[in-house]
């Protein structure tokens, strides 16, 4: 945050807030940055409009409405000037299911904020040095984070998956030391097998490969796909990565009580 601001100060946006971003669909989504003290902004995406005042630090947020998916769109900002994100992409997760139980369950305790970041795996260290980068002009206590599926093959090798998985997670231990790195949950066939015509047997050989990996920074894995296993037809949707409400439920609150526990651990 600015200890101090001109009479026509810029307004002033996270560096998570980027060209070519992508924010959660179909929920509630956090929009924060700085601008003059006290002064009235207007935020606008996708035929939404919302209306704020920064406080006397030049603080200002609102939350979005849920948004589905769709096309890209731009967010803007308007006060005494005008800032603008061009390339919006409102997108989908499984985090889209387990995310409002995430913050029901830490309401009160720990602000959250549910980004979308997918893709960065398997790219080089430079790249995730510089994604890094964007969350240091924000002070987060903790990190929990998963590829999920964007990172399986033919998309990304094994051994871009070592090289990019290691980069991520020692880069994002700058941005703070509390880091957890979560499991990808099963992915059954369209006849809701995890035999041979599914992707699972991968995803076994990836999470055990990034469990190895996260050992070596000290970061604790939340192991979501043995979370789930055991109950997958219960769980989880029928041919389907997704997850049912009592599977996104399972999951959202063993990510907040893991992310309460290594807050209050010293």
């Amino acid at each position: 945050m600015l200890d101090a601001y001109s009479a026509t100060a810029n307004i002033r946006l996270p560096s998570i807030f980027s060209e070519h971003m992508v924010l959660q669909a179909e929920m509630a989504v956090p929009a924060w940055g700085w601008a003059d003290r006290n002064e009235t902004l207007r935020v606008s995406i996708a035929g939404q409009i919302h209306k704020t005042q920064a406080d006397s630090q030049g603080h200002g947020r609102v939350t979005l409405e849920p948004l589905p998916t769709g096309p890209y769109t731009s967010l803007v900002v308007q006060g005494t000037h005008r800032q603008t994100v061009h390339d919006v992409l409102i997108g989908d997760s499984i985090k889209n299911g387990y995310a409002p139980y995430v913050t029901e369950s830490l309401q009160g305790k720990v602000n959250v904020a549910h980004l979308v970041a997918f893709g960065m795996i398997g790219k080089k260290d430079a790249d995730a040095e510089a994604f890094c980068a964007k969350f240091k002009d924000s002070d987060y206590a903790l990190i929990h984070y998963n590829d999920g599926l964007h990172s399986l093959p033919p998309r990304i090798t094994d051994e871009q998956f070592g090289v990019g998985l290691t980069a991520m997670l020692k880069h994002l231990k700058t941005v703070t030391p509390r880091v957890i790195w979560a499991t990808t949950t099963p992915a059954p066939d369209l006849a809701n097998s995890l035999g041979p015509e599914s992707q699972n047997e991968m995803i076994i050989t990836r999470n055990a490969m990034s469990k190895q990996i996260a050992a070596k920074f000290n970061i604790p894995v939340n192991d979501l796909y043995e979370l789930v296993i055991g109950d997958r037809e219960q769980l989880q949707k029928f041919g389907n990565v997704h997850f049912t409400p009592e599977g996104s439920a399972k999951m959202g609150k063993q990510i907040a009580a893991l992310i309460l526990d290594a807050l209050e651990t010293k």
